[in-house]
């Protein structure tokens, strides 16, 4: 399932800017996999971005576990002819809670929004949770791909 060649991408370029702000301690955590995963012949590239609230810990949890359950997902969805990605990003991002909430953060107050793109050829796939947005700039204008909640 794992693709570890990055010049099966899907995506000719990419780049990343966070900017610390105000704050004494950098909360956010950014997450790049090209060629993540192959199913049915089609490539997929993973991006995360984790914004995370009252330290980065979960944050980094989420850049290092989120997009390898996502495949986990997908490898027990079966080998159908398709995914089914709304469910299968509820379930990875469920999974990803319960995974945050058993160990030794569940009792303090941090927690941490996502926004996940998985690029294949010729699609775009987008999950959210919390405030962290996704958009795509068509003619320099923003579209919005997530929405918050």
């Amino acid at each position: 399932m794992k693709n570890d060649d990055a010049s099966t991408s899907t995506c000719t370029s990419h780049g990343l800017l966070s900017v610390i702000g105000r704050r004494c301690e950098m909360e956010d955590a950014v997450k790049v996999e090209l060629g993540f995963m192959a199913k049915g012949g089609e490539k997929f590239d993973f991006y995360g971005v984790y914004d995370g609230h009252g330290g980065s810990r979960v944050a980094e949890e989420c850049k290092e576990r989120l997009h390898k359950l996502l495949v986990e997902e997908i490898v027990e969805e079966g080998s159908g002819s398709g995914i089914d990605w709304g469910r299968t990003m509820e379930r990875c991002f469920e999974k990803m809670d319960e995974e945050v909430n058993k160990g030794r953060m569940a009792e303090e107050m941090v927690g941490s929004t996502a926004v996940v793109a998985v690029v294949g050829n010729g699609k775009v796939v987008v999950a959210n949770c919390g405030d962290s947005r996704a958009v795509l700039s068509r003619g320099g204008v923003a579209m919005p791909l997530s929405f918050d909640h």
